[in-house]
């Protein structure tokens, strides 16, 4: 069975309000007053900004509404700070968020980055207040060199930090679990369908070693009846992995996968594989959440059982297998441009084999023009698991069994152009 786990492992003219900076310098707390803007101060007396977030358009616009003391553009060519806005997911289950402050104009070159993390117990509100509260902080060195500058007092909150400032001892030894348990049911008169899906993951993440196991097990059943005629179709898949990768240097990993699985859809009873692979990033791995270009190699041993028997007379096959994978990813000012290309090969059988391409390209052409792409587009020739005998009607309509096909291809692309005003501070949430 094809897999790709080491890949995949190693989206004005309202008043300004301008707030305070409060700040205590042992604890990094910071909050804000409210100091009304001169109401004679017009939108050049404040900083444009453009917040590029791809992530959340919702956290984007509470952004605007929670940080009103800048003017809003739409267009990022019109701004004097590019606010890029990142994140990745960290061993706690949390989220990282990475945040670009790029000069334009006056500030070209003052550049600065700050991060937040965000636990996983952090409700959506926390998230974005605390979000807000860094980007407030990240804005404060482009203030003070405006007009509006002057009307920025800072103080500090000196309260007595008590405690142990030695890192705190983790009982779990980094170690997250999770297990995930639901279900659904939905009936008509002549039609009633449910599903159970269930899933329990046990992950380490540290800066030298990554650990990942996983089960995941799907159950669904569709039942008809029309007059005396009944029909009853499902579909069962499980699966049990598990992968350790290991940091080697700045741009080169080595891993080793594991799996074990059943599929009615792909007629494989039982079936299990592991493979070690080696990856290497051209550019530095701490740099991967806004680019990164990786040139990724497996090789493994595969053994299937097969439920009926295939179309190539076979009840099992015991098979040594490789891939090869190239992945590029870019999130910058210009755009964001993922790029995924990956070959299956298995060994003993040289015809037997696949190609993939995944493209995803959104482009800021010029003020206003964006040019979007995605693409995916698959050349097919490793199904070794397809079963004797045609599909029933059911099973076609209702995908519970792969069919015999020699590519995939998906296609979406166009242009978005957006003109008017450019100033875009008011919220209004009204129907």
């Amino acid at each position: 069975m094809r897999r790709s786990e080491f890949f995949n492992k190693m989206k004005t003219g309202f008043k300004y309000s301008l707030l305070v900076l409060v700040c205590c310098p042992l604890s990094g707390i910071a909050q804000y007053e409210h100091i009304q803007n001169n109401p004679g101060e017009n939108q050049n007396g404040t900083i444009r900004v453009f917040i590029d977030y791809a992530e959340s358009d919702d956290t984007e616009r509470y952004l605007r509404s929670a940080i009103p003391f800048v003017t809003y553009v739409r267009d990022p060519h019109l701004a004097q700070i590019h606010i890029l806005i990142t994140d990745e997911k960290t061993g706690s289950g949390g989220r990282q968020f990475n945040i670009y402050f790029i000069g334009h104009e006056k500030f070209s070159g003052e550049d600065l980055t700050l991060y937040y993390n965000s636990p996983q117990s952090d409700t959506d509100d926390q998230l974005r207040n605390g979000l807000t509260r860094i980007i407030k902080m990240g804005l404060m060195p482009y203030v003070s060199q405006t007009a509006m500058g002057e009307q920025v007092e800072i103080r500090y909150d000196e309260r007595e930090i008590k405690g142990d400032q030695e890192m705190v001892h983790d009982n779990w030894d980094y170690w997250i679990f999770s297990i995930d348990l639901g279900g659904g049911f939905s009936a008509e008169e002549s039609r009633n369908a449910y599903r159970i899906i269930s899933a329990v993951a046990a992950d380490r993440v540290t800066e030298q070693w990554k650990i990942n196991n996983l089960f995941e097990f799907l159950y669904e059943e569709e039942n008809f009846k029309d007059d005396d005629k009944s029909l009853k179709s499902s579909l069962k898949d499980w699966q049990a992995s598990s992968g350790v990768v290991k940091s080697m240097n700045i741009r080169w990993s080595v891993g080793l996968f594991g799996e074990l699985f059943s599929t009615t859809y792909k007629n494989i009873s039982l079936g299990w594989d592991i493979a070690p692979g080696i990856e290497y990033n051209i550019f530095p791995w701490m740099e991967s959440e806004r680019r990164k270009f990786t040139l990724g190699y497996q090789i493994g041993y595969a053994s299937l059982s097969y439920y009926q028997e295939t179309l190539f007379d076979r009840n099992s096959d015991d098979l040594l297998y490789h891939a090869f994978e190239i992945e590029l990813k870019m999130v910058q000012p210009w755009g964001n441009v993922e790029f995924d290309f990956e070959t299956f090969q298995y060994l003993e059988l040289k015809d037997k084999y696949s190609l993939n391409l995944d493209v995803e390209i959104a482009l800021r052409i010029t003020s206003g023009w964006e040019f979007v792409l995605e693409s995916q587009m698959e050349s097919i020739h490793d199904q070794i698991y397809l079963p004797k005998g045609d599909a029933t009607i059911d099973e076609i309509l209702l995908r519970r069994r792969q069919l015999a096909t020699t590519y995939n291809v998906g296609l979406t692309l166009g242009f978005r152009y957006t003109f008017g005003s450019i100033y875009n501070n008011i919220i209004n949430r009204r129907f």
